[in-house]
């Protein structure tokens, strides 16, 4: 009323206007995404894919009048607390752990120089980095605010710290790494070594310890990646790989380790590159073709108008913030990532499996062997095949799409499901020592008239299984049959189905469809250990049936039954056969 001035009010906007396009998304882990604009950190709900304005922290409520605008924001682990700067002060931000809306400590602002260009906080939550243009500067949090670190390290205008909190490297667009070991007690940093490249695009850490370091070379033309992992103390080259692309992209990886988004933001081309351990490889998993991306006048001068790339929490879709439009588009992660899942009903639904054992613990591999509803997964050995799992199609039955899973053992697994149409999920749980029951859940994805997202998968390569009617051969010189009837009186025997060639310790059964696998087999040589040879199976049914394991040079016979109706528990008889 006195002045005339006009102040935009982005909670009343519902859009994001031509001056407050998001350069940054900030998933929280309670699930809220926040998106950072020069001049306010928006809070975002999602209704039907859709971002929904919920609440703004403007950087005027801090300091009225304010010209530099927001350069960077960071939360803490555990996410009640987040550090805001506007490039020359770091300033302390409060979440309602009810509301999820933001607010300033205003008095503990603290004046930094030189100028910030970006944040981060170690794994642990207890130290802030503060990357400036010609230092980093190390800030202890306390139940005050922040405290200095004496020590500062000078290389650098990037900074990246390891999953573990271990591995620090800074880096410069000048192609310069410094490697530096963090002490998580003071948070101090111990340079070990750098090295100097033509042009240096980004180097991050993937779970797991690897590094990945992103380089173009000096002739040009496309780019290359190159993993390395630690081993005795030092970094070793795993895998050179070429990325067919300039530097107008982004990478972003997952927390798991398994794979990476590539954002080619020339003609608007968004990949998922699944990286292999096993042999060493990258391969491209998944992709959306087709908006166009043009760079827009930055907000301040170091600002990079590229478009931001954000994991929803969990994991469940990606964010990518489009600088041009200042739209935020919502990507469901599609199937195909063979590393971290098996991929069934054509690409729509990943199974994903993270096994325990005492103090070991693993993400379970998928095996290449597997139909458009069933697919295998192993723990240790390729030829001990652990979990059967299937996603079968009942929407003219019930309306929902069924999830049937059985594992032969007694280790502690989480079997989770998504839909990535929908970004939903189901979670599935044994304990540790419990033998795993039969998954019979006919009720559990909702999502019959679900649209497909758009996100293509290559087609997998599967090793086909060979037939065998009446039985399976299994290494050591066994065969397996199996009889079964169901509750309305059908009766039949399995059909058997191998890798074909010398016989392996595992084998399948179906009953009605052979894309439908009901059960799997499996005799273990455990003479080593208990003077036994061992036998374990799972079936995925309530179906009734009679399993029968023959020594063919002995005659001897193992038999296990599971009634009508009763979800089958797994056998494991590590007493079946003595080796003598």
């Amino acid at each position: 009323p006195e002045s005339g001035a006009l102040t935009h009010q982005p909670r009343a906007a519902g859009v994001h206007s031509h001056f407050e396009r998001p350069f940054a998304i900030l998933p929280h882990p309670a699930g809220d995404t926040y998106l950072l604009t020069p001049n306010a950190i928006l809070q975002t709900t999602w209704q039907a894919g859709v971002p929904q304005l919920r609440s703004s922290l403007p950087l005027s409520a801090w300091t009225p009048g304010a010209q530099t605008g927001f350069r960077d924001f960071a939360f803490t682990p555990a996410g009640n607390l987040g550090v805001a700067t506007d490039g020359g002060h770091l300033i302390l931000v409060d979440r309602d752990p009810a509301s999820g809306e933001l607010s300033f400590r205003n008095a503990t602002a603290q004046t930094v120089a030189p100028a910030v260009l970006s944040l981060e906080i170690s794994p642990d939550g207890r130290h802030l980095y503060v990357v400036g243009e010609s230092s980093t500067m190390i800030f202890r949090f306390d139940s005050i605010g922040l405290v200095p670190v004496a020590q500062g390290v000078p290389e650098g205008n990037a900074l990246r710290i390891s999953p573990n909190g271990i591995d620090v490297l800074t880096h410069d667009p000048l192609g310069n790494i410094s490697f530096f070991r963090r002490d998580p007690a003071t948070g101090e940093l111990t340079y070990e070594g750098g090295e100097t490249h033509y042009q240096l695009i980004d180097a991050f850490y993937m779970a797991g310890g690897r590094l990945v370091i992103w380089l173009l070379p000096q002739s040009g033309g496309e780019s290359n990646l190159e993993v390395r992992r630690r081993e005795n103390g030092a970094w070793v080259t795993e895998l050179e790989t070429i990325l067919s692309t300039w530097v107008s992209a982004r990478l972003l990886p997952d927390s798991r380790g398994h794979f990476f988004f590539h954002l080619d933001f020339s003609p608007g081309r968004l990949e998922q590159f699944a990286y292999r351990p096993q042999d060493g490889s990258f391969d491209r998993v998944g992709y959306v073709n087709g908006w166009p991306l043009v760079p827009v006048e930055p907000p301040f001068p170091d600002w990079d108008p590229a478009p931001a790339l954000a994991l929803l929490p969990e994991e469940d879709g990606l964010l990518v913030a489009d600088t041009v439009s200042a739209n935020v588009r919502v990507f469901r992660r599609g199937c195909g990532d063979v590393a971290a899942g098996a991929c069934l009903q054509n690409g729509r639904f990943r199974i994903q499996l993270d096994w325990r054992a005492g103090q070991q613990a693993g993400p379970g591999t998928p095996l290449p062997y597997r139909s458009e509803d069933s697919g295998l997964f192993t723990f240790f050995d390729p030829t001990n095949w652990e979990v059967l799992a299937k996603v079968l199609d009942g929407c003219a039955i019930n309306d929902r799409h069924w999830v049937f899973a059985a594992a032969s053992t007694d280790v502690g697994y989480d079997l989770t499901v998504f839909d990535t149409w929908t970004g939903t999920r189901k979670i599935y749980r044994n304990t540790e020592g419990q033998a795993a029951p039969a998954i019979t859940d006919s009720d559990a994805f909702a999502t019959c008239g679900a649209a497909s997202p758009g996100w293509q998968a290559p087609n997998q390569p599967i090793v086909p299984l060979i037939e065998r009617q009446g039985g399976l051969r299994l290494a050591g010189g066994f065969e397996a049959t199996v009889s079964w009837e169901t509750a309305a009186g059908q009766e039949g025997s399995g059909n058997g189905l191998e890798l074909g060639g010398p016989p392996s310790a595992s084998g399948l059964f179906y009953f009605f469809d052979r894309n439908n696998w009901e059960m799997m087999v499996k005799v273990l040589d455990g003479c080593a250990i208990n003077g036994h040879r061992w036998v374990f199976g799972a079936a995925t049914t309530d179906v009734g049936y009679r399993l029968e394991v023959a020594e063919t040079a002995t005659g001897r016979r193992k038999s296990y039954t599971n009634r009508v109706g009763q979800p089958s528990r797994a056998i494991t008889d590590s007493e079946a056969f003595p080796c003598n």
